[in-house]
């Protein structure tokens, strides 16, 4: 995988830090005429973003415990979550340069809660898909970048110009593209380690209302914007992008599932208990996290239903994926008391 490559060869060329110490890091960049400021901004935000995370991934890299648990080829979006990041722009001595420092802190609490992901992982295509699209999102401004590459004098250093065939693009495009490394980048920031079922939390909403505004068709965007917007208490606005997140991509479960909750908010238990349904079709592996989720919803909402026979199967097997809670809860009610 590029991304993978690419941040590894970053990790080379910076300093090391122990993990429990902040990363600070300042670049700056020439700012073409040919380009509007907050383009160049925006690029150098996110090569300098690219390069705090090939720091923080080397690091994790030597925690063998933390390896043997993922695999080190998770390294990379181990250390989206791990870090708190802030990046701001700096004053420079000339008007045709930009300057931006990113200072990475990590706590021991976040690295300890990321241990817990191992039964629960399906954030992780998440954070991938995200860092995929950033870094792509890079590489084309980066393609056609005026007079030399953003990359040249940090990785390549092979002199290369830009491929004869890249397209000028107009300013609008120019814009465009800074404000998807922007919004891509703010995704990856809006991510939260898992707390429950949320992977995102409301007071994000803004940031990814503006990010789903700019990648209007991309499944992961859409679909932490429909959870953002039910932890706000809107589940309607929830449906709604979770059904464009499904549009986008059939097979976007996650979408689904917050569909469900959005569903069960508003009351509409059928229609929950159709999306759980689906979801419990859908996924193969019988043994999953997300199989014991989904089972345990369901069950909770066939209970609310009166329909005791589906509740039962669903708290049964739940049970058997080492959750008992919710056949316990109705036993002392009386229900599913056959073995």
């Amino acid at each position: 995988m590029i991304i993978l490559r690419v941040l590894f060869l970053l990790a080379l060329l910076l300093p090391t830090k122990a993990i429990s110490q902040p990363i600070v890091l300042e670049e700056e960049l020439d700012c073409p005429k040919a380009l509007p400021r907050s383009v160049a901004w925006e690029a150098l935000a996110t090569r300098i973003y690219l390069h705090g995370l090939a720091s923080t991934q080397l690091e994790l890299r030597r925690d063998r415990a933390l390896m043997m648990q993922f695999g080190e080829s998770v390294a990379p979006l181990l250390a989206v979550l791990l870090q708190d990041v802030v990046i701001r722009e700096e004053e420079t001595t000339a008007k045709t340069r930009v300057k931006a420092k990113i200072l990475l802190s990590k706590s021991k609490e976040k690295k300890e809660r990321i241990r817990l992901l191992a039964k629960s992982r399906d954030i992780l295509p998440f954070i991938q898909h995200l860092l995929c699209s950033l870094e792509n999102a890079l590489c084309d401004v980066d393609a056609h970048w005026p007079e030399r590459t953003l990359y040249s004098d940090q990785l390549l250093d092979n002199g290369e110009k830009n491929s004869p065939d890249s397209s000028p693009w107009t300013n609008k495009e120019w814009v465009y593209r800074g404000n998807m490394l922007k919004a891509l980048r703010e995704c990856l920031f809006a991510l939260s380690l898992p707390d429950g079922d949320w992977y995102t939390e409301a007071s994000h909403l803004d940031v990814l209302e503006k990010a789903a505004a700019i990648l209007p068709h991309d499944p992961y965007v859409l679909t932490l914007l429909s959870e953002a917007r039910l932890l706000r208490g809107l589940p309607e606005q929830s449906i709604e992008s979770a059904s464009r997140a499904l549009s986008a991509e059939k097979k976007a479960s996650r979408a689904r599932y917050i569909m469900a909750l959005a569903h069960w908010q508003l009351h509409q238990l059928g229609l929950a208990e159709n999306d759980l349904s689906m979801l419990v079709i859908e996924t193969q592996s019988e043994d999953s996290a997300e199989m014991l989720t989904y089972l345990r919803a369901r069950g909770a909402v066939r209970m609310l239903l009166g329909r005791t026979d589906g509740m039962c199967e669903d708290f049964v097997r739940a049970c058997g994926l080492g959750d008992c809670d919710g056949l316990s809860h109705v036993r002392k009610k009386n229900h599913c008391l056959n073995p």
